[in-house]
Order: C-alpha cells, then sequence, then structure tokens
C-alpha cells in the first residue's frame, strides 16, 4: 500500500471521528478537540493513495520546550499491521526537525501496544502515577463549606508548591486528566486567573493546596495538584467531590505518586482505575539544546 504522510484538514472531520468510535467505547476526546488541534497544527496522519486516514498522531508545545504526543490512533481496520509504527517514525522525521528539550506523552499500563512503540522509538517511562476515580453514582455530598478558600496568592501558592514533598513525587508535573505539565510560575498564574486552586490555610499559611481541572470532553473533574496536612487534605477532597456533583461530572480523577495522597483519597471513597496506573514516558533529543 502507498502511504504518504499528511496533515489533517477540516474536510477529514468525518474520517476522524469514525477512528474515534472504535476507541475507548465511543468515549474518544478527537471529535472534541478536532477544529482547534487543526488550527494549532502539529497534527498528522497516514493516508493511502485514495486519501483515506490510517493513522494519527498530534504534537503540542508545552512549556521549557517540552513536546507533548497526544492523539496517536490507528484506524480499527489496520490494526496490528504496522501501520502504528509506521505513524510513529514519520511523526519522529517531524519531530527531530524541531527545537525542543523533551518529547513525552502519557498512557496506562494497560496500554500495551503504545508502551512497546514507545518504548521501541526510545522513550522511557519518566514517571508512574496511581490512578484514582470516583464515578457520579458513587459521589456523596458530605463537603459543609468551611474551611476552603479559592487560593489567589501566587507567591504563596508557588512557594507551597515547590516546598511540597508531592511536587517532588510527581516529578514537579501538573495532571491535567491525561496531560502533564511542568510547574512554572507562568502555568500557576493562568490556573489561578481560572479559579482552579483551593486551599485551607492555618495562621495565614497554605497547610493544603487543591487544583481542579475541568475536563469538557469526557466531562470529568480532574484534581491537578493536591498535597498537604493529612486532615486538610481530606476536607479538600471532600470539596472536590462537592464541586464535583455541583459541576455535574460524570467523575472524579486523581493522578499522583504519592502513596500518602493515594491512602487519603481511598479513604474519601476514591479507587484505583481497572486501566492501572498512568506512566509518563519521555524521551531527549540526541543533540540536547
Amino acid at each position: 500500500m502507498n502511504l504518504r504522510v499528511d496533515k489533517v484538514r477540516e474536510e477529514d472531520r468525518e474520517q476522524v471521528e469514525e477512528i474515534a468510535r472504535e476507541t475507548w467505547k465511543g468515549h474518544d476526546y478527537l471529535p472534541f478537540v478536532f477544529d482547534d488541534w487543526v488550527k494549532e497544527g502539529g497534527f498528522y496522519c497516514l493516508r493511502d493513495e485514495e486519501g483515506r486516514i490510517i493513522a494519527l498522531d498530534k504534537y503540542t508545545w508545552h512549556e521549557n520546550k517540552i513536546l507533548w504526543l497526544e492523539g496517536y490512533r490507528v484506524h480499527p481496520d489496520y490494526r496490528g499491521k504496522g501501520y502504528g509504527w509506521r505513524m510513529a517514525q514519520e511523526m519522529s522525521k517531524i519531530i527531530g526537525k524541531l527545537n525542543y528539550r523533551a518529547i513525552r506523552f502519557m498512557t496506562s499500563e494497560a496500554n500495551e501496544v503504545s508502551i512497546h512503540i514507545g518504548e521501541k522509538m526510545g522513550f522511557r517511562p519518566f514517571a508512574r502515577y496511581h490512578y484514582l476515580l470516583m464515578e457520579r453514582e458513587e459521589m456523596k455530598g458530605i463537603y459543609e463549606g468551611e474551611g476552603v478558600m479559592e487560593e489567589r496568592s501566587l507567591e504563596d501558592v508557588m512557594d507551597f508548591i515547590l516546598n511540597s514533598e508531592e511536587y517532588r513525587l510527581n516529578r514537579g508535573q501538573y495532571l491535567a486528566m491525561w496531560t502533564a505539565h511542568d510547574i512554572t510560575e507562568n502555568l500557576i498564574r493562568r490556573e489561578l486567573k481560572e479559579k482552579r486552586g483551593f486551599s485551607v490555610r492555618r495562621g495565614g499559611k497554605i497547610s493544603a493546596l487543591l487544583f481542579l481541572y475541568p475536563y469538557a470532553p469526557t466531562n470529568t473533574l480532574s484534581i491537578a495538584f493536591l498535597s498537604g496536612e493529612n486532615e486538610d487534605v481530606r476536607t479538600l477532597l471532600r470539596f472536590a467531590i462537592s464541586q464535583a456533583l455541583k459541576g455535574n461530572y460524570s467523575r472524579l480523577t486523581l493522578k499522583t505518586a504519592s502513596e500518602r495522597m493515594k491512602a487519603l483519597a481511598e479513604k474519601e471513597g476514591m479507587r484505583e482505575s481497572d486501566i492501572g496506573m498512568a506512566i509518563l514516558y519521555e524521551k531527549k533529543p540526541d543533540k540536547p539544546l
């Protein structure tokens, strides 16, 4: 079969949606981000001689010159035939011309195909995270509204985060659903502006900190960062559950490398996902910047 690498275009929506219908039991996020990805660029595919899309992949620039890979898919009619490997090779050629510090992607330990291809391409695990969740029918509105405040102080938040155990254990990552970002002052400033940061303070100082990241494509409220004193963390977790209920979200999720945060979340009713841990992979350039 004669294949060529090409940019995904606006007129490809129907084909992309066809692939998405066979992914994650029809809960793929691609239809929701398609328009933005086409406009952003970095969205590529393999086409056959008739223009049919065989495979997809997307790179997105993050801060600190990190290239994030996402949207890696193979049409169900062509899986297990080497086309995923071909797509990965073609994307590697495209990315190889860019000036990046590292390339990263995240997947679950249950996704053996992505792991196999990623490691074959030279990616290595950068961090592993427990993936906990709570479905809407498991949630209970137990937060009474005391002690939690919307956090606005960038200086206090950055000081708390950078000195927290969870910042170290999570390898400095802000874990927004299945995307990981380096925690930087610019990122936290943006998230505070979006009113996503909440804290419990004692004696005027932050004793526990929570960031909530809403993800519309899957109607999920994601805990992107969580750290602090045990009882105050539990208060923030109850607050997160109440926000998920109030916002009519289908589920609440948390990714963390901290055994302590995992245990506290489980005490509030969250449970480990049946797809196992989330693995953040990284590959450095052959010639470091």
